[in-house]
């Protein structure tokens, strides 16, 4: 008896391991994982992160890309039809030009380093002030980098944790910048940490820009389609501003 109760032992302890680890697995399964606690800053390293990181995107040399939109008023009427061709080189120095054709003459938006001009069929048009092309300019770019043109010495951060955006959890973060009245807020998914649109407010408008398709190009996430609305100030659509279609992305890491 003695004998047969020493062989039982191990068989029993094992037995026991397993019933543990089986519970333990059980419970981690059953339980929610834990949320992270984000800060402004953790949380801007977390969306970079899943964008396809900050020291990459700021150490590209060459980005292209299609940028075809339509601009309509609040009856549906198209008041703007333009495909786009968006070149940007910081190999050396920093160049940056779109180029369109509307209504059979060409157009081309050019910066390199401090110069600044947009001419129509090679004949610089004069009548356009540098402020007008460097806020065009610059405001398409500045969409085309996010999150990453966040990061800025100009710009006010706040993590808002999580709300509903477009009937869904999602992350907020909160914008604003020096010189500017505009507030943006920007929202990524609760659990992928995708971007998903944002809702800004100017001085004399609302616009809520929804990511209706994304892409990737080098490892980083780009938005493919978008659509912008005009909105109230409760975030309320009140029609379809503009439709946004990119493609045709070719980065240089």
């Amino acid at each position: 008896m003695t004998t047969k109760k020493k062989n039982d032992l191990p068989q029993y302890v094992i037995g026991v391991l397993i019933i543990g680890f089986i519970a333990w697995q059980l419970i981690g399964y059953l339980l929610p994982d834990e949320k992270p606690n984000y800060t402004t800053k953790s949380f801007m390293q977390a969306i970079e992160e899943r964008s396809g990181g900050a020291d990459r995107w700021n150490t590209i040399q060459k980005i292209s890309f299609t940028k075809k939109f339509q601009l309509l008023d609040s009856t549906g009427h198209i008041e703007i039809d333009r495909l786009e061709l968006h070149t940007y080189n910081f190999t050396y120095d920093t160049q940056r030009q779109i180029q369109w054709d509307l209504e059979g003459d060409n157009f081309l938006l050019v910066q390199q380093n401090n110069l600044l001009f947009q001419s129509k069929n090679k004949v610089i048009d004069s009548t356009i002030t540098q402020a007008a092309l460097s806020n065009k300019l610059n405001a398409a770019t500045f969409v085309l980098g996010l999150p990453y043109t966040l990061n800025s010495p100009t710009a006010s951060l706040s993590y808002l944790g999580l709300q509903t955006f477009e009937g869904v959890s999602a992350h907020e973060l909160k914008a604003s910048f020096e010189n500017s009245k505009d507030i943006w807020r920007l929202y990524y998914s609760e659990e992928t940490l995708d971007w998903l649109g944002y809702w800004v407010e100017t001085s004399d408008h609302y616009s809520l820009v929804i990511n209706d398709v994304m892409t990737e190009a080098e490892g980083f996430s780009l938005s493919r389609k978008r659509t912008s609305y005009r909105t109230n100030a409760q975030k309320e659509k009140l029609y379809i501003r503009a439709r946004y279609t990119y493609d045709n992305y070719k980065i240089t890491p």
